[in-house]
């Protein structure tokens, strides 16, 4: 489950570089990375 999760974390990590200027999806992958960190 540890490997799944830094997996999932690399993925939204990439999202949010690929869409830095889209400040929606930026706090989006926050509240994800947010919701990881307390899982």
């Amino acid at each position: 489950m540890e490997s799944y999760n830094s997996y999932y974390r690399a993925n939204l990590i990439r999202l949010a570089t690929d869409n830095k200027a889209v400040n929606r999806n930026e706090r989006l992958v926050k509240y994800s990375l947010a919701l990881l960190n307390v899982i």
